[in-house]
């Protein structure tokens, strides 16, 4: 690649002399030596760092007037992978402890994939990454992740060793780290203790804690989390000096079948006690299957595996008889186990393969029914059915193009996976993509060629499409998705923004879209109108001239604890309007749900109490409601289990009695203060309160033989307020009104504190469950006032 840089002084006298005065340009390159400005060029052709110092002499005499500028840069080898950064360096970390992963990227800086065969970390540094799952596309990156867990104390040092498929291989990272003395060490940090049947106790396993401190440690405790798991130990018996050690044997005695966890707790007075030892185990029923799951490699569609085995063994002392062994979906099975007895530690083989339908990930499982305890017992099966021609990556997104210019390439690889020729008939790209390759007529088994993708859009906005490739293969055609936003005459760039969490009833800070005019014709602007929680201010006016741009500042104001959706429409004389950029914001704060809002109280003697009614206050949100009080009003009280704070999802109640001292109709709240948007929410309360009473509230005249009046039973009013009750008015309502009377001794009026009497008698007109009820008007309050009646004719 060509390279040309100036060098540019000023003032002095010409002539002018340029020099390299200190270390030395990259091979291949030069420096012109008398004109200003100085070029630097040429074409480099070895790679690595170069440093060096550039010198300017003029004409000035006695003496010439010189400067200096220093330059440092790096040639970057055609066709390489770069690691970036290609150190690191780690904070220090606590013996036997691991650290946060820090992160390299790895970029192929060539025109064609690029394999990494492995990558290996070496010292006290491990490593996790996305590199190693297929051919890394021309500049695409893949990541890898880096933790420190130091074995000793002092500097630490290592490397990322990265091997690909080109020249230059392998690529370094030096890592770097101090590994400091820590408290209590316990080694190994985890254990797993081999299949153990139940009831058994298997082999010691042991626990070595170590003190590398400079003081002495002592331990006050050492305890296991679950019973499956016992220890003995020789450390509870005195402080562990400096360098020190003590062991701990761990034993596992499973109660049940299948998979076991606990832990080791060890309790003692340095930093960063508790320490704990993870353990797991699998205990083993009567009938033990192992492995306890089968994954089989990748498998051309249509194609059958090599057999994976499970054995099953009986860990009893009774004999097993064994029902059936079944298999599911793209999984079969051969077994010598069914219909037949196994005998006390004796086993039988089950032969699973896999013979894929779909190109797809496939489950499935082996279900064993026999006699034993735990039955049917079962085999997770895993596997993937593979394309005999595959296609990576399957999509491509492409950068936002401007209408009717064509992007650069990008690539998909596709790959005979099978063992035999795949003919090809067609490989195409359709709408606003278009494809070219290098397969030819037919991929042989085990190749790999290449489609070379562009975009042209020919509207503005998102653009979707395929790479469509038929062939000879099963699954054919196999399709690669496309994706890419035309830019029209004016193009919005991003058209997705997405927000991070936002405290419901705040405004986050802006984010910015950028709009521009790519015609020759000034656009006109008729609105920029954003929905929903979204709102936005503009630098764009009414017009944008040819080449302008403007920008589009949003704002995310949620209202709901969840995730919200919006778009912002630019309205515009433009071909393509409106234009669109998708909206996405996360609220996140408490909400505070009242069930029910409201409560209404049946009529209440005054000077009484109310059965209590509820209300549900629920925190629907996803933070945690803080509450500062729940206070009520007016005749009515309350009490609550709210605390002072309600967990996202946690509910409380709120119990709410009526106690009327005055007659009446009556109103109140109760008033809940929190942290939620809308405190403070409101409970509207109503009631009404009466000062006539009657005993009893109702009456039951049982069985009664049809067109017979039953025995008068009797209903006391009395008028316990302090003046007299006037317009009484008794009468009897409802269904059945006509098979019930009354008599009464109250008349029109019922004087303070004063008493009377209604006699109610039953009349039957037809059998079956009859009702109906005495209504008393009066001035007491909550007028009128029902006693129900019932009773049954015979």
């Amino acid at each position: 690649m060509t390279y040309s840089a100036e060098c540019t002084a000023s003032a002095g006298n010409a002539p002018y002399a340029w020099s390299i005065v200190s270390g030395t340009l990259p091979t291949g390159l030069s420096l012109t030596s008398t004109a200003n400005p100085a070029t630097i060029s040429g074409t480099p052709t070895v790679p690595g760092s170069y440093s060096y110092s550039v010198q300017f002499a003029d004409s000035s005499t006695p003496t010439p007037q010189t400067a200096q500028q220093a330059y440092s840069g790096t040639i970057a080898a055609i066709g390489t992978l770069i690691p970036s950064p290609a150190s690191l360096t780690f904070a220090d970390q606590a013996l036997g402890t691991t650290s946060e992963a820090q992160l390299v990227t790895a970029r192929n800086t060539s025109l064609s994939p690029i394999t990494i065969t492995n990558i290996a970390s070496t010292g006290d540094f491990g490593e996790t990454d996305t590199c190693q799952s297929g051919p890394t596309s021309p500049g695409a990156t893949c990541q890898i992740n880096v933790t420190f867990t130091p074995t000793l104390a002092g500097t630490r040092t290592g490397e990322i060793i990265i091997t690909e498929d080109v020249p230059g291989s392998p690529q370094l990272v030096t890592l770097a780290g101090t590994g400091l003395l820590g408290p209590l060490i316990l080694s190994p940090l985890n254990w797993a203790f081999p299949g153990q049947g139940i009831g058994t106790t298997g082999t010691p396993l042991t626990v070595t804690a170590t003190n590398t401190n400079l003081t002495p440690i002592t331990i006050t405790n050492i305890a296991s989390s679950i019973g499956d798991f016992t220890e003995t130990n020789n450390c509870e018996s005195g402080p562990i000096a400096p360098s020190g050690y003590c062991t701990i044997n761990v034993t596992f005695t499973p109660a049940v079948a299948g998979n076991r966890t606990g832990e080791i707790i060890v309790t003692d007075d340095a930093l960063g006690s508790p320490q704990t030892v993870a353990l797991s185990g699998v205990g083993l029923g009567p009938l033990s299957l192992s492995p306890l799951s089968l994954a089989f490699a990748g498998q051309a569609v249509g194609n059958t595996s090599p057999p994976l085995s499970v054995i099953a063994t009986n860990t009893s002392s009774t004999p097993i008889t064994i029902a059936s062994v079944a298999s599911t979906v793209d999984f079969a099975q051969t077994n010598d186990c069914e219909s037949t007895t196994v005998a006390p530690g004796t086993y039988c083989t089950i032969n699973v393969t896999f013979t894929p339908s779909v190109p797809v990930n496939r489950t499935g499982q082996i279900t064993v029914t026999d006699d034993a305890q735990g039955s049917p017992q079962t085999v997770p099966l895993t596997g993937a059915g593979l394309g005999s021609l595959s296609l990576s990556p399957t999509s491509l997104t492409f950068t936002p193009q401007a209408i009717g210019t064509t992007s650069p390439t990008q690539a998909v690889m596709a790959t005979n996976t099978s063992a035999k020729t795949v003919n090809v008939t067609s490989i195409v790209a359709n709408h606003d993509f278009a494809a070219t390759n290098t397969c030819g007529s037919a991929i042989p088994a085990g190749v790999t060629c290449t489609i070379f993708v562009t975009f042209t859009p020919t509207l503005a906005g998102n653009r979707t499409g395929d790479v469509i490739a038929t062939d000879s293969a099963p699954a054919s055609p196999q399709n690669a998705a496309l994706s890419g936003v035309g830019l029209g005459p004016l193009g919005l760039v991003p058209t997705t923004l997405t927000f991070p969490a936002q405290a419901i009833g705040t405004t986050s800070p802006p984010q910015a879209v950028m709009a521009t005019n790519t015609s020759t014709a000034v656009i006109t602007i008729a609105s920029i109108t954003p929905n929903v929680a979204f709102a936005e201010t503009n630098t764009c006016g009414s017009t944008i001239a040819p080449a302008a741009t403007c920008t589009i500042f949003v704002t995310f104001t949620p209202t709901l604890p969840s995730k919200q959706t919006g778009a912002i429409n630019v309205n515009d004389d433009a071909p393509g309007s409106p234009q669109t950029v998708t909206l996405t914001g996360t609220g996140n704060g408490p909400v505070a749900k009242l069930s029910p809002k409201s409560l209404k109280f049946a009529t209440q003697l005054v000077g009484t109490v109310s059965a209590k009614q509820t209300v549900t206050l629920t925190n629907t949100g996803n933070a945690t409601l803080n509450i500062v009080d729940i206070f009520s009003s007016g005749a009515f009280t309350q009490t609550n289990t709210c605390g002072s704070s309600l967990s996202p999802i946690a509910s409380c109640g709120i119990f709410v009695v009526f106690a009327p001292a005055a007659k009446g109709s009556l109103a109140g709240t109760v008033s809940v203060n929190d942290n939620a948007s809308g405190s403070p929410q409101l409970i509207n309360l109503h009631g009404s309160a009466t000062v006539a009473e009657f005993a009893p509230p109702s009456l039951s005249f049982g069985d009664q033989k049809v067109g017979t009046a039953s025995t008068p039973q009797t209903v006391t009013f009395t008028n316990t307020g302090s003046t007299t009750l006037q317009k009484v008015a008794i009468n009897i309502t409802g269904a059945n009104a006509a098979d019930f009377a009354q008599t009464n001794t109250c008349g029109s009026k019922v004087s303070a504190l004063a008493a009377c009497s209604i006699n109610v008698t039953f009349t039957p007109t037809a059998q079956g469950a009859r009702s109906a009820a005495v209504s008393i008007s009066d001035s007491g309050g909550g007028s009128p006032q029902t006693v129900t009646l019932a009773g049954t004719g015979t």
